[in-house]
């Protein structure tokens, strides 16, 4: 429960391929509705099979200079650190004369907000946190606030910084560039589930900025008021962190906490993820327990 994929059910049939023309025309749909419904006219749209990791890391390893990661004091940041570190070995064509700076602009793993830069891990704040303006390109996904089945990344390029990219022609599921020339044919550059994209336009088109925002603040405010300065990093935000010691084995267990079924310190909760209901009723269940 509160994890980082919302509940949810689909009732879909497919009967084309993500090369037909039925799914081009689905391609960019989602496009227009992404750029429409969160204002992300300056940024071209690439959408990419698979979860947000490989859209990090396409965009860390198609940058012309080395990537330099800004902050590294969480998981994620430390993560992009290493990849960024590899890319930028024995590359004789990286432009060494210049730096490209990434952060995430909400460190998932400690609740922290980063500063911006010009590449953005926003996989768990948008849309609660809009893409800044000086960010060139953003990264996100399509399970998370938007509520869609998981399976597909969202990268966004700004217009004008496509000379960023390296230009390699070469096919690797990493090429940015390459993902991008397909994008504007309304493809992907491998095979997607048709399914996924139909239920993600489904759940663009009905998303709700304010409801989302609403949810949590309202999820946000439950859990401060219990956990209080416990909590971990920023208490108004899409994740909630708290050490384990303050909630009581049984409890993780029974409502399958993120982070019950890992060596993680701390438990997390995604707060547009659950309803007010099942937070009020978790806190209940802390609160006969007399912790903290």
């Amino acid at each position: 429960m509160f994890g980082p994929n919302q509940q949810h059910s689909i009732n879909l049939t497919s009967s084309y391929s993500h090369r037909d023309v039925q799914f081009i025309n689905l391609y960019s749909k989602i496009k227009k509705e992404l750029s429409d419904k969160f204002d992300l006219g300056n940024y071209e749209i690439v959408l990419i099979p698979g979860s947000a990791t490989i859209g990090v890391e396409a965009a860390i390893t198609s940058m012309r200079p080395p990537v330099e990661v800004l902050a590294n004091s969480g998981k994620f940041s430390k993560r992009w650190e290493d990849i960024a570190s590899r890319a930028s070995l024995g590359l004789e064509n990286k432009d060494s004369r210049s730096l490209v700076s990434m952060s995430c602009l909400l460190e998932t793993s400690n609740s922290t907000l980063y500063p911006s830069a010009e590449i953005l891990d926003c996989v768990s704040s948008f849309p609660y946190y809009k893409i800044p303006k000086e960010c060139k390109v953003f990264i996100t996904c399509c399970n998370k606030q938007i509520g869609s089945i998981p399976g597909v990344s969202i990268v966004g390029i700004k217009y004008g910084c496509e000379s960023m990219l390296l230009d390699d022609s070469r096919f690797s599921m990493l090429n940015l560039k390459r993902h991008l020339e397909f994008s504007r044919k309304g493809q992907t550059l491998t095979t997607a589930s048709t399914i996924v994209f139909e239920d993600m336009l489904e759940k663009i088109k009905n998303f709700n900025l304010e409801e989302c925002n609403t949810r949590i603040n309202k999820n946000c405010d439950i859990l401060k008021k219990y956990f209080g300065y416990n909590i971990i990093g920023e208490t108004q935000c899409p994740v909630i962190t708290v050490n384990k010691k303050f909630v009581p084995l049984e409890v993780a267990r029974k409502w399958q906490l993120y982070g019950v079924n890992s060596d993680s310190d701390v438990y997390q909760f995604f707060t547009y993820s659950g309803s007010e209901d099942e937070y009020l009723q978790l806190i209940a269940e802390l609160e006969s327990c007399g912790v903290p």
